[in-house]
């Protein structure tokens, strides 16, 4: 089966794994299959409602749905209290379950793929996983710039200052979008920033233009006005918001995790019932102008899913970051190529020096010259770190097992089934 990359041209396709088709379908399967074998739903017992979970949302009108659950009591009417904290990113969030801060967080899928990049032993109990797909949309991240600068097209980004928060999806759609438009990284002046910082820079001038998400943009539009721009992405990006819990969470308490994607789903369908209602609540929770966050309200779309788009996005996303740390890599060396020329230049500096005082004070003794120190053996890029592992399986981050108890149809993946034993020819 084919993996979808972004449809359109020029970008690069993602490598597809070195293992067969026949192999990669089964591989699919037993991950898939990672949380089989769940009790039928029935009404949880108060004993959840005893231990309140911890939830990590972000302030983000993808995360729409976790304020309605929240502030509707969805959570409660499924029989689970659960502790809702918003944070500025995804990628806090990770932080956040990686260190047991929290037992369900909201984010992109950039800050997963980096860390199953960085992930010294894929797989474990407590390595994150996908329980659900919450949202698509190609219109709540965008590449905002002050038209007061001079600047009308992606060119004339070049020489100017940019700032995006790192390590999240706003960190691949500059790249995704500069790939698109020809520009370099040496073409302009990349700062990473926290996100609740950037606003102010670009209001300020300090920077030309930003990366970032609603309600930041809605924000923003309503204080500078027709000085912010956007350059449109819905060609070549789509935005994914996913619920993520650890991998000994989603299989030692399934129960609990169905009952949160069942809350989940009334918050959407309340979402699509009561869609000026609920824009008008997150507006006013985050102090985000109603009309300027209306402008997109239609190319948002919530929905509970698994299926083959998601994996399909992933896998270009595990591209990029593979590509990336090359890049580091080889940038790496080059410094470390210019450090070993300025210590040989310093080296010949000391023995033009020394040979002038052997001339100047004629003395006989020999004075012998430093020598070059290599670099460490095996010397790379985060020595130190965690080493990164190659040819990984982007189905490692998915349990799909709780959205299919609960909710067949939304898993697009076909799950595991038992072959049945061959049977003896009749005679």
């Amino acid at each position: 089966m084919p993996i979808l990359w972004l449809r359109c041209p020029g970008l690069p396709r993602p490598p597809l794994c070195s293992i067969s088709r026949g192999r990669w379908l089964s591989l699919a399967l037993g991950l898939m299959a990672v949380v089989t074998g769940l009790a039928p739903a029935a009404p949880p017992s108060s004993g959840l409602i005893q231990t309140p979970l911890r939830l990590a949302g972000v302030e983000y009108l993808g995360d729409l749905p976790t304020l309605i659950a929240a502030e509707q009591r969805l959570f409660e009417r499924h029989g689970i209290a659960v502790e809702v904290a918003f944070t500025g990113s995804g990628r806090d969030n990770l932080a956040k379950l990686r260190a047991g801060e929290t037992d369900f967080a909201l984010m992109a899928l950039t800050p997963l793929v980096l860390d199953l990049l960085n992930d010294p032993n894929p797989g474990a109990t407590d390595d994150p996983v996908i329980l659900a797909s919450m949202l698509h949309s190609t219109s709540l991240n965008q590449v905002v710039f002050r038209t007061d600068q001079g600047i009308e097209t992606p060119a004339d980004l070049r020489g100017r200052r940019l700032a995006l928060p790192q390590g999240t999806n706003a960190e691949f759609l500059w790249w995704v979008f500069r790939t698109m438009h020809g520009l370099e990284p040496g073409d302009l002046a990349v700062r990473h920033d926290p996100i609740d910082a950037i606003p102010a820079l670009l209001r300020a001038g300090h920077i030309d233009a930003a990366v970032i998400w609603e309600p930041d943009i809605a924000r923003l539009r309503g204080q500078l006005g027709p000085r912010l721009g956007q350059f449109s992405i819905s060609r070549f990006y789509t935005a994914r918001w996913v619920l993520v819990t650890r991998r000994e969470t989603a299989e030692a308490r399934a129960e609990v995790c169905s009952a949160l994607l069942r809350a989940y789903r009334d918050a959407i369908d309340r979402i699509e019932r009561q869609g000026r209602a609920s824009l008008a609540r997150f507006a006013e929770r985050f102090d985000a102008p109603l009309d300027e966050l209306s402008r997109n309200w239609n190319a948002l779309d919530y929905d509970l899913s698994l299926d083959w788009s998601l994996i399909a996005a992933l896998q270009g996303q595990l591209h990029w970051a593979e590509r990336m740390i090359r890049q580091q890599d080889r940038q790496q060396d080059r410094q470390q190529d210019r450090q070993q020329d300025r210590q040989q230049d310093r080296q010949q500096d000391r023995q033009q020096g020394q040979e002038q005082d052997r001339q100047q004070d004629r003395q006989q003794s020999h004075q012998p010259a430093a020598q070059q120190t290599d670099p460490p053996a095996g010397w790379r890029l985060g020595q130190g770190d965690p080493p990164r592992p190659r040819q990984l399986s982007v189905l490692a981050l998915i349990a799909a097992g709780p959205l299919r108890q609960q909710f067949p149809s939304a898993v697009g993946i076909p799950s595991q089934r038992p072959i049945p034993p061959r049977r003896a020819p009749e005679r």
